[in-house]
């Protein structure tokens, strides 16, 4: 989801149309995020991850595969001057890879979104549970942030 731009970009979407796109994919995102918070205890932990590893990984496998079959290298230096923007896409494939994005975060969201923020209360003993969700937060920034 940090790198939304850049693989809208390699779909031929520019400018405020590349922005609106990532806002909706973001949208997606809060939305789907509600119904794990409300019925998260209600599935169950292990059902809610196998479901959403099995739904994330069949949009990221058809993105590979719509990228492969009908993408091309970008141009030296990346579209626009965009080094991270190396791949470019065309055409109805360019706009599965869109909609295969948004099922992603749509399988993502409401299912591996949320764990990082409930497990870590979930599993420290009380007498040290404050400073391990810290660490535990904290770490989960950092990787996102920094690596």
């Amino acid at each position: 989801m940090y790198y939304i731009t850049y693989v809208f970009g390699m779909a031929g979407l520019t400018g405020n149309i590349n922005l609106v796109a990532s806002s909706i994919q973001y949208v997606i995102n809060v939305l789907m995020t509600v119904p794990a918070l409300l019925f998260m205890d209600r599935w169950g932990r292990r059902p809610m991850f196998v479901i959403g590893a099995v739904l994330m990984m069949i949009w990221m496998f058809a993105n590979a595969g719509l990228m492969a079959s009908y993408g091309n290298p970008a141009p030296e230096g990346g579209l626009g001057g965009i080094a991270e923007q190396s791949w470019e896409i065309t055409g109805a494939p360019a706009k599965a890879v869109i909609a295969c994005t948004y099922l992603f975060v749509a399988s993502y969201a409401p299912t591996w979104g949320p764990a990082s923020w409930v497990y870590p209360p979930e599993i420290f003993p009380l007498r040290i549970r404050g400073k391990a969700v810290a660490v535990a937060t904290s770490s989960n920034w950092y990787v996102q942030t920094c690596l």
